[in-house]
C-alpha cells in the first residue's frame, strides 16, 4: 500500500493546481518511519512510486501562496542567477546526500524525516519534511540549472517557466553570497537560492503558516552551502 499525498498550489500562471504525488521512501540513509494516513490521503493497493515529471512544476507541496508567481520585470539570463555553464549534472546520489543532511525546519517536530516526493534523478531532487503522522511542513527542490529541459525554457515567457524561473530570474538580493529569488508577494515565504549550478527552491506547507520568509532564509543559511557549491 502506498500513501498518495494531495498537493495544492498555484502555478506560475496563477491557476489552481491539484495533483496527487507519491511519497514512497525517505531520503537515502534517513531512518524510515511509518507514515499514517492523513484525512485527505488516498491509499492505493499495488501502486508503485511515481516517476519524476519532466515539467517546471511537478507537485509542489501545498503552500501559503503556492509556487512562485514572478513578474516579467528585469528578466535575466541564467548567468546572472549563477546557474549558467555546462558540465555534468549533479548526480542524484549527491543530491540525496545533501537532502538527507538538511536539518529539520525550526518549529517542526524534530523526529520527522525528509521524504522523497517523486523518484529523483540526476539534477532534480524533490523532498518534503514530514512528521511521523505524515503531516508536511516544508518542501525543497534541488534543481540543477544545467538540465537540458531547463534550457528549453530560456526563450519562454516568465509566466510559463514555473520552478525553472529561478535559473533565469534576476536575483532579488543575495543570501550568504548567493543569488536569492523572492516572489512579488512580500508575504509569500517561497525562496529560491542558486548555489553555482544548483538552485534550492523552498516552499512552505499550508499547515505551517507560522514559518515565514525570514524563517526560510534562516533555514537556507543553515545548510551546507559550501559543499553544495562544489557539486
Amino acid at each position: 500500500m502506498v500513501a498518495v499525498e494531495p498537493r495544492i498550489g498555484a502555478t506560475a500562471l496563477g491557476e489552481l493546481e491539484i495533483e496527487m504525488s507519491y511519497s514512497c521512501r525517505p531520503v537515502r540513509r534517513r531512518a524510515g518511519v511509518v507514515v499514517a494516513a492523513m484525512a485527505a490521503v488516498v491509499l492505493l493497493g499495488s501502486a508503485g512510486c511515481s516517476k519524476s515529471k519532466d515539467t517546471p512544476d511537478a507537485g509542489a507541496p501545498a503552500t501559503t501562496a503556492g509556487a512562485p508567481s514572478l513578474s516579467a520585470t528585469a528578466g535575466a539570463s541564467s548567468a546572472s542567477s549563477g546557474g549558467s555553464g555546462g558540465g555534468d549534472l549533479v548526480k542524484m546520489e549527491a543530491l540525496d546526500d545533501f537532502a538527507s543532511a538538511m536539518p529539520p525546519p525550526k518549529g517542526a517536530p524534530q523526529d520527522g524525516i525528509w521524504s522523497n516526493v517523486t523518484a529523483g534523478k540526476d539534477g532534480d531532487e524533490r523532498v518534503s519534511y514530514l512528521d511521523k503522522n505524515g503531516k508536511g511542513y516544508l518542501g525543497v527542490r534541488l534543481l540543477d540549472c544545467r538540465l537540458p529541459l531547463v534550457k528549453t525554457y530560456a526563450g519562454k515567457p516568465e509566466s510559463e517557466r514555473g520552478d525553472f524561473i529561478v535559473c533565469f530570474k534576476k536575483p532579488t538580493r543575495k543570501l550568504q553570497g548567493y543569488p536569492l529569488v523572492l516572489t512579488d508577494d512580500a508575504d509569500n515565504p517561497y525562496r529560491g537560492l542558486t548555489v553555482n549550478h544548483v538552485s534550492i527552491l523552498v516552499t512552505v506547507w499550508e499547515g505551517f503558516r507560522q514559518f515565514k520568509g525570514a524563517d526560510v532564509e534562516a533555514f537556507l543559511s543553515s545548510l551546507d552551502l559550501a559543499t553544495l557549491a562544489k557539486l
